[in-house]
């Protein structure tokens, strides 16, 4: 549970980019800095509590919290193009990442839930 609440600054980037979706973050400046200051807080976050979750494992839960964190990565990586004016097709691209983060976060709380169910 704790590592999906590191990922809240995440939620909160993704909806303003989402409520934005009219213009690009690089028209305008605001958008652009509270959500990529959003996405640099919830990369550190989740990095920390992903080291958590890798030593309390096991294996596969290990896993599913890296592929959030990369996708976030992925995420940080498209709004700092924007910002260098190198993000081409922004619109579909910044969909599918965020369709991608949440794909890998849902992976993650099955691969969570998978563990809590197992008979002791």
């Amino acid at each position: 549970m704790a590592f999906l609440q590191a990922g809240e600054a995440i939620d909160q980037a993704a909806n303003m980019l989402i409520m934005d979706m009219n213009t690009e973050p690089s028209e305008d400046p605001g958008v652009l800095a509270r959500s990529s200051e959003l996405v640099e807080r919830g990369v550190h976050e989740l990095y920390a509590s992903a080291g958590r979750v890798d030593l309390a494992g096991p294996a596969p839960v290990s896993l599913a919290a890296r592929l959030v964190w990369d996708q976030v990565i992925v995420l940080r990586m498209l709004l700092d193009a924007v910002r260098l004016g190198e993000a081409h097709d922004y619109f579909r691209r910044c969909e599918e990442v965020l369709a991608q983060i949440e794909q890998a976060k849902s992976d993650f709380a099955a691969a969570a839930r998978s563990v809590l169910e197992e008979p002791l």
